[in-house]
């Protein structure tokens, strides 16, 4: 959701067998949203049912852009808000997954993963749609928030009632939220009969079945020249995420 990462772009291959076009379509459509281009490989299904089902995908991204989002006016930066002023604030089935999920990964990860220092984020200048540019931020003000420690430890869930101990802590699920919306996209691609598909959403990739039985074979490109200098099979399900440059 965040810009100004330069992604390691990944370059899918359908290797898909010849045959007849009633029997397998390939379609191939982009949007544009968290600040990248997505692609969606789908195979197997008449075009119009894969339209349709991207298009679904498509708005169901543009409402977690906008209610996922650590610094547009969405329902996340509105709890953000409400925490920073001690207050609780019911949250809707569409964001309390996100919280639930970080306080998992915080947990798995003995608190390495912490999707609760959005100010921190914020104070490096990386809460913008454009890269940080200028001074670097104030050190006083960094030692202030890390001597704070917010934490998903902080955060309380009742029902869906969200609230914490710590008026510090600031959501800001930029480190996981592309992957819960690539396995959000999935689930919707599956309700609408889609059982192979490829998503790749700026380098951060999910697959779906395997077309013809075989494994998705995926390049790697070089971040900086053009040819692929590596390449990965994926099998049903298997994801494949890249960062960086």
């Amino acid at each position: 959701m965040r810009q100004g990462i330069v992604w390691v772009i990944v370059l899918i291959f359908t290797l898909l067998a010849s045959c007849n076009e009633t029997e397998k379509t390939v379609y191939e459509e982009e949007i544009y949203v968290f600040g990248t281009l997505i692609k969606f490989t789908v195979t197997g299904v008449p075009k119009a049912t894969a339209r349709k089902a991207v298009k679904a995908v498509g708005e169901e991204f543009q409402h977690m852009h906008e209610d996922w989002h650590a610094w547009k006016d969405g329902e996340l930066t509105r709890l953000n808000r409400a925490i920073s002023k001690g207050e609780s604030r019911k949250v809707s089935d569409f964001l309390l997954p996100l919280i639930i999920q970080s306080k998992q990964f915080y947990q798995q990860s003995e608190g390495l993963f912490n999707p609760a220092i959005g100010a921190l984020i914020e104070t490096w200048g990386f809460h913008s749609d454009e890269l940080p540019k200028g001074s670097l931020p104030s050190f006083d003000r960094i030692k202030e928030l890390v001597a704070l420690a917010p934490s998903m430890d902080d955060v309380q869930i009742n029902d869906h009632i969200v609230s914490s101990r710590n008026s510090t802590v600031q959501f800001d699920f930029g480190g996981f939220g592309k992957g819960a919306a690539l396995d959000r996209a999935e689930t919707i691609l599956k309700e609408y009969g889609v059982e192979n598909a490829i998503i790749n959403a700026g380098g951060d990739l999910n697959t779906m079945g395997n077309p013809d039985g075989r494994p998705w074979k995926v390049g790697i490109r070089h971040p900086v020249h053009w040819g692929v200098i590596a390449s990965v099979e994926l099998e049903n399900g298997e994801n494949l995420y890249t960062s960086g440059n």
